[in-house]
């Protein structure tokens, strides 16, 4: 006889979980009402959607502690989400079950401490929300404000889950990524107890922003998870003093047929990094800064035709005038020994009516709107990366290209390239340049079923390049894991044999990470 998959999703045992959930933290936050399982049945990437099957939204961490327990006695699985700005499927209940939406009630922050420079907040908390009290507060009175490690993404996405799943920070090339300033975390276990990682484990009230203690550090298995192991409600993350003076400049190749560009680019990187003078640096390409325009009369395509695929952003910071003029004028040098010229910003002023989204003054600016219009051009954003080092890129980014050409480019010849608005972005890197977060990126019209066809093959493409290289995936998206993870030795027997112990009914986002042996 067969064994039935998902024994607990039946009609019977749907009803009566509605029945206690309801029960348990209030009927108004509970749904199975079709309308509402429907919005909560996709992302706009490429992956196939699935519905839950019931939806919750609780308040406070007892009532996450309340819905895991009813799941797990009526063998439901829980998928949760928060802002829903996720990318390739990683809210998707491909087993269906008990949606858990965080971010509509559990949206607070619990605590801002300057002392030690740390916020604590609920999954609802929006990135948007912390840049701006962030800035309310100050590293010397005075002096300086606090500001806070944000990534280069929508405003309203959840900063805790940005954190938890390893999105990449604005600030990362000096002070490292997300998961760095994570202090202390709340995590709600499968079978409903409450775990505290971090200073808050001895003391609730304890922000110190250290993760040491007398034994190991096991808060690393939880980031990037993706509720395998348990849900985070609440979480620490160290802020940061906000530099007295800053300075961004653009720098643009002069010749793009150039055959060793890239590596000029990425030397320069390597070099600025180095050297320790600047506190950001970021390569994008025009198709991106194309769907950053605001103004929907634009033809992105046609802005995206006119400028560089080579476009680096280089950010500095000094105590004075002096100071910046000083190491900005190093960087232009190196810029221009690389075959780079600066941009003046005013260049970009008419692309972007409300200021150049790395102005200092509209870095948040950008992350509240470019995200939204990102989607705007061509309906949906795709993106893949993965952590090589620097001086393996410019051989991954010419891959990338053949791919481009092959799959994804039309076979008008006529049609330019830049056209297509796909890319390699560069962020971060990481302190001095020690490797670097290499994405490839592309826009998609999800109402075009070839084009739909067309990046489902190729961001299937793009990681199998990347592990070919041994580049590892910066996180499991559109199920590439069942591509990397098994390919990780006694690190993925360990996976499995730790998802048996924490979930051994394997109710807890299941079929997200390929560690179970039912997945297939």
């Amino acid at each position: 006889m067969t064994e039935i998959e998902n024994p607990g999703i039946n009609t019977e045992n749907i009803e009566e979980a509605v029945k206690y959930l309801g029960e348990a933290i209030g009927e108004k936050w509970v749904s199975n009402d079709h309308a509402v399982l429907s919005s909560y049945s996709r992302d706009f990437t490429i992956t196939p959607g699935n519905w839950p099957n019931i939806v919750v939204i609780p308040g406070s961490t007892e009532d996450v502690q309340k819905i895991f327990r009813i799941a797990y006695r009526h063998k439901i699985p829980v998928v949760p989400i928060s802002s829903g700005f996720n990318h390739g499927g990683m809210c998707i209940p491909r087993k269906g079950g008990i949606m858990i939406d965080l971010i509509k009630r559990m949206d607070r922050v619990l605590d801002f401490d300057d002392e030690t420079m740390t916020i604590t907040i609920q999954p609802g908390v929006r990135n948007a929300v912390v840049a701006e009290l962030a800035e309310q507060h100050e590293s010397i009175p005075g002096v300086r404000k606090i500001i806070a490690g944000l990534p280069l993404t929508m405003g309203s996405g959840s900063t805790l889950s940005n954190y938890f799943c390893r999105g990449g920070a604005s600030t990362m090339l000096k002070h490292g990524n997300t998961p760095e300033s994570i202090v202390s975390m709340t995590m709600v276990l499968p079978d409903g107890e409450v775990l505290k990682t971090g200073p808050s484990a001895m003391n609730e009230k304890s922000y110190l922003p250290v993760v040491s203690g007398p034994g190991p550090n096991i808060a690393g298995m939880f980031i990037n998870s993706s509720g395998c192991f348990g849900i985070c409600t609440e979480m620490t993350i160290k802020l940061f003093p906000e530099p007295k003076l800053e300075e961004i400049q653009v720098f643009q190749v002069e010749d793009e047929d150039d055959p060793l560009i890239v590596e000029k680019i990425v030397d320069l990187i390597y070099r600025v990094t180095r050297l320790d003078i600047c506190d950001f640096v970021y390569k994008t390409h025009g198709g991106a800064l194309a769907n950053g325009n605001p103004d929907p009369e634009v033809n992105r395509e046609d802005s995206a035709e006119i400028m560089s695929e080579q476009i680096l952003l280089i950010g500095v910071s000094g105590d004075d005038e002096e100071e910046i003029r000083i190491k900005m004028d190093i960087v232009t040098k190196m810029a221009e020994e690389a075959g780079c010229f600066k941009v003046m910003l005013e260049v970009f002023d008419e692309i972007f009516p409300d200021g150049f989204p790395f102005r200092r003054e509209a870095r948040m600016r950008f992350s509240a709107y470019v995200g939204g219009q990102a989607l705007g051009g061509k309906g949906s954003f795709q993106w893949l990366a993965g952590n090589p080092k620097l001086e393996l890129i410019p051989e991954l980014s010419r891959g990338y290209e053949q791919l481009l050409e092959k799959y994804w480019k039309p076979t008008d010849p006529e049609y330019p390239r830049k056209r297509t608005m796909a890319g390699t972005a560069i962020q971060g890197p990481y302190p001095f340049g020690r490797c670097g977060t290499l994405e490839f990126d592309y826009w998609w019209d999800p109402s075009n079923v070839e084009t739909v066809k067309k990046g489902t093959q190729m961001i299937k493409k793009a990681a199998n390049h990347l592990i070919a290289h041994r580049v590892p995936l910066w996180r499991n998206m559109y199920d590439h894991g069942e591509l990397h993870i098994p390919l990780l030795g006694t690190y993925f027997d360990l996976l499995k044999k730790t998802k048996t112990e924490f979930d051994p009914d394997n109710l807890m986002h299941p079929d997200q990470i390929p560690c179970t042996d039912d997945y297939i």
